[in-house]
């Protein structure tokens, strides 16, 4: 069912364009690492192990069609390629007469893709740790579908998946205050998958496919500049909150703040999660092999970044950051310790080049990796 939909949408794409005004647009991310501990190159793409990925997406007046996913991955689980329709349903109604004076947008859509919270934390580092959306319908392989109505000061956004076996749906409403200033957004979702979760989402908070039950999200984020009306210097604060009414344990809690001065930006993030969880790691063949707990109970993480000034590229910048965090086995274990780098990125046209090497000292980072070269290469068309 998943690829007949692949196949209708690209038939879609390709007949669309040659009887329509349609414009295209895309881009392409390529990321990966050398570790000089071990003497090998890593594969560091943010969406699983992907090293490539690739979004195509064809606008047109009432609708839109998107395009995503891994060209190439390591990673056996890949769920290769989504997508999704977009019925932009307040256009299609003016070309009737037919005009609602407090509306901004009414989309309806559908497709294998993900839908997501219009999630408003501000994640200082980076990393999709605390910025993790609420998933509203999380499980692509039944189609969700749903819709989003914006007016000027809220937008209301729905998703559902209702297949034999199976049942999801949700909704998110975020608020945009005092011309932007202030930005809130809360949403309840549902599934009857009501399992822990799986051992690849060993911190629990991420509420991936399976074993979310009811669980509820909303986070926060003042911009103190705006406020200010200042112009020079930009202060962020958010605050972020994930939850699991089946599995409280899987709770997490996340406030960060971000300033940007002039060439200067420093991010600080605090985490909690109150209790770990309990696992059953599996080998290749799904044989159990290992039970044991692992979480992040509490950390803090900081960085420093300051950008050289240069009359052309490249963009020149050097990271100083720390670290702290106290993980729970089965027994406590407390890590601290520096992160360290530099680097550079040049824009050629339509393509990025980014190059940063990292260095930390951080236990954790004997695992990941304590001294990288990080590169990434970033196309649109």
């Amino acid at each position: 069912m998943k690829k007949t939909f692949i196949i209708i949408l690209t038939l879609l794409i390709c007949t669309t364009a040659l009887f329509a005004e349609f414009k295209f647009s895309g881009k392409a991310k390529i990321v990966w690492s050398y570790d000089f501990e071990s003497k090998k190159f890593t594969y560091t793409g943010r969406d699983g192990e992907a090293a490539a990925n690739m979004t195509v997406r064809a606008n047109g007046d009432f609708y839109s069609i998107v395009l995503q996913g891994a060209l190439y991955s390591r990673s056996s689980s890949t769920e290769g390629i989504r997508a999704r329709i977009t019925l932009k349903a307040l256009k299609l109604l003016e070309e009737f007469d037919i005009k609602f004076d407090n509306l901004k947008s009414l989309d309806i859509y559908a497709g294998n893709s993900i839908i997501r919270g219009n999630h408003v934390y501000v994640d200082p580092l980076g990393h999709d740790d605390g910025s993790v959306q609420l998933l509203i319908a999380t499980n692509y392989m039944n189609l969700p579908y749903g819709f989003e109505i914006a007016t000027k000061t809220f937008t209301l956004k729905t998703g559902m998946t209702l297949a034999d076996g199976h049942q999801e749906y949700g909704f998110n409403l975020k608020g945009n205050f005092c011309d932007g200033a202030l930005l809130a957004e809360a949403g309840v979702a549902y599934n009857s998958d009501t399992n822990e979760p799986s051992s690849k989402d060993r911190s629990g908070h991420k509420f991936a496919d399976g074993g979310n039950g009811h669980r509820f999200g909303t986070s926060f984020q003042i911009d103190i500049a705006k406020l200010a009306k200042s112009e020079n210097l930009n202060v962020i604060l958010s605050t972020d909150a994930q939850l699991n009414f089946d599995i409280p344990e899987a709770n997490a809690y996340y406030a960060a703040a971000v300033v940007k001065y002039k060439n200067w930006f420093i991010g600080a993030e605090y985490k909690h999660i109150p209790v770990s969880l309990e696992y059953i790691e599996t080998d290749a063949k799904g044989k159990e092999t290992t039970v044991y707990h692992k979480a992040r109970v509490s950390g803090v993480e900081g960085k420093i970044q300051y950008t050289f000034d240069t009359k052309h590229s490249p963009v020149v910048f050097a990271t100083a950051g720390y670290m702290f965090d106290r993980s729970q086995y089965d027994y406590d274990i407390t890590h601290e310790g520096l992160l360290l780098g530099f680097g550079a990125s040049i824009k050629v046209k339509e393509m990025t080049v980014k190059v940063d090497y990292r260095y930390t000292d951080y236990e954790w980072g004997k695992i990941t990796g304590q001294s990288k070269l990080n590169f990434e290469i970033n196309f649109s068309f």
